[in-house]
């Protein structure tokens, strides 16, 4: 039955037994019931055995109980729905709770805690949860933050199909709402298969121009002037100009990567998408997809780069050397935003932290100078294999930089595709977002002797007590060195990072005296949730070496 017939079965039936009087006729219910609210009227009134008016006027608004019992209704219903999350067959709640106690709505409000107090909570956790684990509240869920070796070695071996790092990083990055069609790139079979081509088998066939856009990029925003003396410019701003050129060159080519205007356009929404997923990340998931359709840039930066690459992308695409991953202009142009946020700015930011070490440090530009000048001489050239190879020294430093400031507090994002059970009992239910607790170990005396001084040699002390340089090189991922990720699903662009950044540092102590202001100490890094910022003011000096 209907639940306007059962109406008015009802109101039938309550005129019969109630005034034994001839009702009224169904047409006259229908065509009186003329809107829903006193279409309820008349509900209520057969239910609680109320004569309804002769004005067919009811409303629920004249039942301000019924009106109060619905609202407790549904807020029960929420507070019960959260509950079963929690302590339900799959929640969380074996897992111990920091940066607040893990009770309904209140968890969101822990969340904006975290977010602005993230190293505070992160200490308290991995402090008190040493070789466990703990988790820490999101607005749309929890985290589970590993601090234990031997469970994040279980958990980087479990397949893709329990263990998914593509969801993983999707989901803190809020990939699916600030990349557009973009995320699928990464989770596609065809769209790994090219980043490990290109980035990882394909690297050496780049290098050469690589090395040579990057000389030039130099000369271009540093060498104007150095010959004359000392030379100001915004350290991380020049840094993040040099790297999106050099990386451009291998992405796109000339002469598109010298275009002052596109790479305006890549470097902001690089920028963009950062800020954007700080943003959405902030709203549960019912919210999200609203907040991501006024905040997300890629829709306006995508028309912004479309009139520059929509040539070059049509030629490829009717040679079929961009996979089935990318079927339309749109597609290329938002997995080239994944490639360029994922490249520019991460790498940008590790090797300003570096260079800021070397400006306050003179003494750690003799050691690398010494080094490269050394190799120049032997190799001819600071761009093959070989010649980077041998630059342990600097791969040490770049390493011993990202290992003092990391640019992310956490690692190893993983989301269960579906129920986990660890050797050791552990229980994660489908959906959970878990991440190694990178800092932490990074930082911690059971993996490094005075894990809290710089010491720009030590993994060239570590290879050679270990007879394993490969072993200690940057881009190599170890259970105590995390900022890569580790296992088969380690960060593919590693290799380039490593690259650009090698050829870089390597330039640039052996063309230029560098140093802060003054011969001022190095300016403090800057935190924005889990990351770590390279001071975005500071500005560097550069003299000409003759």
């Amino acid at each position: 039955m209907t639940a306007r017939a059962l109406q008015v079965d009802l109101m039938l039936r309550w005129y019969h037994d109630n005034l034994g009087a001839k009702p009224p006729s169904p047409l006259e219910y229908y065509s009186g019931l003329s809107d829903i609210r006193r279409n309820f009227g008349w509900w209520v009134c057969a239910e609680m055995g109320a004569p309804p008016s002769t004005h067919w006027n009811w409303d629920v608004s004249q039942f301000p109980d019924l009106r109060l019992a619905s609202i407790c209704f549904v807020a029960v219903a929420v507070l019960g729905l959260l509950l079963y999350r929690e302590y339900g067959p799959h929640g969380l709640s074996h897992i111990p709770a920091v940066g607040g106690p893990p009770v309904p709505i209140l968890s969101y409000f822990n969340a904006f805690r975290y977010f602005l107090y993230v190293r505070t909570t992160l200490h308290e956790g991995c402090n008190k949860y040493a070789n466990g684990m703990f988790r820490v509240p999101q607005t749309d869920r929890w985290v589970v933050i590993l601090t234990s070796k031997s469970v994040i070695d279980e958990v980087r071996q479990l397949p893709e199909d329990k263990m998914s790092v593509p969801h993983g990083v999707g989901e803190i990055t809020a990939a699916k709402y600030v990349f557009g069609t973009g995320h699928k790139f990464l989770t596609s079979d065809d769209g790994v298969a090219i980043l490990h081509r290109f980035l990882g088998r394909r690297l050496w066939d780049r290098a050469a121009v690589v090395h040579e856009e990057m000389l030039m990029a130099v000369k271009d925003v540093i060498s104007s002037d150095s010959h004359k003396g000392w030379v100001g410019v915004p350290g991380f701003d020049t840094i993040v100009h040099i790297i999106a050129r050099s990386t451009n060159r291998a992405f796109v080519g000339l002469p598109l990567c010298r275009n002052a205007e596109f790479l305006d356009v890549v470097v902001s929404a690089a920028l963009d998408v950062f800020k954007a997923r700080l943003i959405i990340n902030l709203f549960p998931p019912f919210i999200k997809p609203y907040v991501a359709h006024l905040v997300s840039p890629t829709p306006r930066n995508i028309k912004k780069c479309k009139h520059f690459l929509q040539p070059i992308m049509e030629d490829r695409m009717r040679d079929g050397k961009l996979g089935r991953a990318l079927s339309t202009i749109d597609d290329i142009i938002s997995a080239l935003f994944v490639l360029e946020f994922g490249s520019i700015h991460t790498t940008a930011s590790s090797f300003t932290h570096a260079l800021y070490e070397v400006a306050a440090h003179p003494e750690y530009a003799a050691l690398l100078r010494e080094e490269a000048e050394s190799v120049l001489l032997e190799e001819g050239s600071l761009s093959t294999k070989a010649a980077l190879g041998k630059l342990v020294r600097v791969d040490s430093f770049l390493k011993e930089s990202q290992r003092f400031h990391g640019v992310n507090a956490n690692s190893l994002f993983r989301q269960a595709r579906m129920d986990v059970i660890l050797s050791d009992g552990t229980f994660f239910p489908k959906g959970t977002v878990l991440s190694a607790a990178a800092r932490y170990i990074h930082h911690s005396e059971e993996n490094y002797t005075h894990p809290d001084i710089f010491d720009p040699l030590r993994f060239v002390r570590l290879a050679r007590e270990s007879s394993s340089v490969v072993g200690q090189n940057y881009s190599t991922p170890r259970l105590e060195y995390l900022p890569f990720g580790i296992g088969k699903h380690a960060c593919p662009g590693r290799f380039f990072a490593s690259l650009e950044m090698k050829m870089l540092m390597a330039h640039l102590v052996m063309t230029f005296d560098i140093q802060f202001e003054n011969g001022g100490p190095r300016a403090q890094d800057t935190w924005l949730g889990t990351t770590n910022i390279p001071n975005r003011t500071a500005k560097l000096y550069f003299k000409e070496r003759l």
